[in-house]
């Protein structure tokens, strides 16, 4: 890793190489058992071509038709070939190809845009990302069960907990199922310096996605039912019998802003559950009291998609979030990094915002979605502080 520069030779080699542990040491300590990689579970368990499909279809997109043709071919000879392509070894944790091919390169673009070669001109030059994302990764692989799937089940048993599984794959959606959250990397400015700025949660919520795969790969049988259904066009969300209860999450914590009530924060982005001016929904209920509970009590975002085409209403729905932090900007503890903080509320919790663009124009807003004022009286938590 040392000697190995950051350049598009460097990006083609993630997108093409199947040496997955080319730059693990042997000192750090694997995240995941060899016989429960997802290497070693498609090849030595039974696994659906349809469940195949689905989870070769988000690295296939890095290839071009003519390689991915020749990928097939070779596993038809090797039942390896292809599934090598899943992930990278770093620092003891997996990383899927796409999202380290996506982040070396969106890496190469801001160092020729703010001239960073000599900030991150070797692979060793990002130790400290990595370091970060095997400690979310670590968290994210060995929780997945006690918090993505336990707290939603009756009666514990894995008939109940496979629709849970499959939904979070989905995100809780009509998605396609996803195997990484695949982000870019950011930069930040401190001392006069740009550095990189990447959330723990990344690794974290690559961690969940890799278990669940992991549990889909070691259970077929119950699963592919599931995934047929869905093939079918079917709302594979209702099979998921336990739903989450509004007046059961207004009674958590808000830990993300905990002067203001869970029912402002309900009652505010309450709109985007309403019809608007063309009759559609931004959002159904459900997707909002998981949008709340993960981002506001869990503090680990699952990104959903919104119920309408994002492209035609993205500044309604951005200044809809804009508006949020002005109204709580009094009530937050931290006054550092609120811009940072507010955006990301949206961008993590929703899926189709872009990093860069859509936070530079985090200040052009409009009036034409009407929201709640600032909280007061019983939207406030603590009030004798204020």
């Amino acid at each position: 890793m040392k000697e190995t520069l950051i350049n598009d030779n460097l990006l083609e080699e993630i997108r093409t190489s199947r040496n997955t542990s080319k730059w693990h040491n042997s000192n750090d300590n694997k995240i995941v058992d060899f016989g429960y990689t997802h290497e070693y579970l498609l090849a030595y368990r039974t696994v659906d071509d349809i469940i195949k499909k689905f989870y070769q279809k988000s690295f296939k997109e890095i290839y071009t038709t003519e390689e991915w043709h020749e990928l097939t071919k070779l596993a038809k000879q090797n039942k390896n070939s292809i599934t090598n392509n899943s992930s990278f070894l770093i620092k003891g944790a997996l990383h899927n190809r796409e999202n380290l091919w996506i982040k070396i390169g969106t890496l190469l673009e801001l160092k020729d845009k703010f001239n960073l070669n000599n900030n991150y001109k070797y692979l060793s030059d990002l130790k400290p990302y990595f370091k970060d994302y095997a400690r979310g990764f670590k968290s994210g692989y060995n929780q997945f069960l006690n918090v993505i799937v336990k707290p939603h089940l009756v009666f514990k048993n894995k008939e109940e907990a496979a629709p849970i599984v499959f939904n979070y794959i989905t995100n809780n959606s009509s998605n396609d199922p996803i195997t990484t959250v695949s982000k870019d990397f950011k930069l930040k400015l401190e001392n006069g310096e740009y550095e990189l700025d990447y959330d723990y949660l990344d690794g974290v919520a690559e961690g969940y996605l890799y278990r669940a795969w992991q549990i889909i790969f070691s259970q077929n049988d119950l699963f592919l039912p599931i995934f047929k259904k869905y093939l079918n066009g079917e709302n594979t969300i209702q099979l998921n019998k336990t739903k989450l209860i509004k007046d059961d999450i207004l009674k958590m914590q808000n830990i993300l802003i905990p002067k203001v009530s869970l029912e402002y924060v309900y009652d505010f982005f309450s709109v985007l559950i309403e019809p608007n001016k063309k009759g559609a929904f931004y959002l159904d209920p459900q997707k909002l009291l998981i949008f709340i509970k993960s981002t506001f009590v869990e503090k680990q975002p699952i990104p959903q998609d919104f119920n309408v085409k994002l492209k035609l209403d993205k500044k309604d729905i951005r200044s809809i979030f804009r508006k949020f932090q002005d109204n709580c900007y009094d009530y937050d503890y931290k006054k550092t990094k609120i811009k940072r903080k507010y955006f990301d509320i949206m961008f993590k919790g929703f899926n189709g915002f872009e990093a860069k663009s859509d936070f530079d124009k985090w200040a052009e807003t409009n009036n034409k979605i009407p929201t709640l004022s600032k909280p007061k009286g019983k939207y406030l938590v603590g009030k004798g502080n204020f």
